[in-house]
């Protein structure tokens, strides 16, 4: 929190009211008025239905900042009413400063439009990778390989956890200039099926062969990978004993993971090759659909 605040900071002081949007920024907003920079402190929470990593801080909380945000609490906003009045309980706000603000747009919807509003064409092809961004998860060749191809015709998206976010979104803004390459961070639950949904291939590497590789590369099947199907994606593999079926089934295809060019070349290829990849996309959901949903394979 300490950079945010120290944003906020540099804006001056003399504020009639700083609003913290979701708990994190209701933090910063209350450290903003405890300094003396703002008159009156607000929340403003924007999630309809919060994620389930979000519940735990949604119900506790409230409870373990009561005593401090109450009383110097000028207006609670919510977009949803129910879920107001529960924080107004919770946190011993009067009614008469609880706004339940119409026609707000949920956090969810805000972010996808923020994220795939990058002007790039519709008629590109959109990868995704999804996971830990780490050399053990491929990411060196994922990103070589786009260096390699036509990125007129094709974008790529990052999701996951990465050590250092900053300095890797920083890299793909040098490597990338162009925008084509972009990070959007971690992703909720409840946020990830719409979001898959607006890409067109997903892509899974493990570099199993390398030397430091984890010695269940060779076997792991990724959870990524049936979240990638069944949103109708087709998926680009490394070659794992594990995951060969991905190309024997007309899923996707395999390729060396530690050889960037083979990745460049299967983009290009399916660049060009609409019709595979939505065939290829149709035969993962339904085999989603037919051999892996939970009544069949807990019969």
């Amino acid at each position: 929190l300490s950079r945010e605040l120290g944003t906020v900071l540099d804006f001056g002081a003399h504020y009639d009211l700083a609003i913290g949007i979701e708990s994190a920024g209701l933090v910063i907003a209350y450290l903003v008025s405890r300094l003396g920079r703002a008159k009156h402190l607000g929340a403003y929470f924007l999630e309809y239905n919060p994620p389930e990593c979000f519940r735990w801080q949604i119900r506790h909380y409230p409870h373990l900042l009561a005593p401090y945000l109450a009383p110097r609490l000028s207006i609670l906003i919510d977009v949803n009413a129910e879920r107001l009045e529960q924080r107004r309980r919770w946190m011993t706000v009067p009614e008469d400063r609880s706004i339940v603000l119409r026609n707000a747009p949920p956090r969810s919807f805000l972010r996808e439009t923020l994220l795939h509003d990058d002007g790039s064409s519709n008629d590109s092809l959109h990868f995704l990778y999804q996971g830990t961004l780490g050399p053990s998860n491929g990411i060196g060749a994922i990103l070589e390989a786009f260096k390699l191809v036509d990125r007129s015709q094709c974008t790529l998206t990052l999701i996951g956890h990465s050590n250092d976010p900053d300095n890797f979104s920083k890299h793909l803004a040098n490597e990338f200039p162009d925008g084509t390459v972009r990070y959007s961070g971690l992703l909720s639950r409840t946020e990830l099926p719409q979001f898959l949904s607006r890409h067109d291939v997903g892509i899974v590497l493990y570099p199993w062969r390398h030397a430091n590789a984890d010695p269940g590369f060779p076997l792991c099947a990724p959870n990524k990978l049936y979240e990638y199907f069944a949103r109708g994606l087709p998926a680009i593999c490394s070659d794992n004993i594990s995951l060969r079926f991905v190309e024997d089934l007309g899923l996707g295809w395999v390729i060396d993971p530690e050889r960037p060019r083979q990745l460049a070349n299967v983009i290009t290829t399916l660049c060009s090759d609409r019709p595979t990849v939505r065939k290829f996309g149709e035969n993962a959901l339904g085999m989603c659909r037919d051999q892996w949903h939970f009544e069949r394979q807990c019969a």
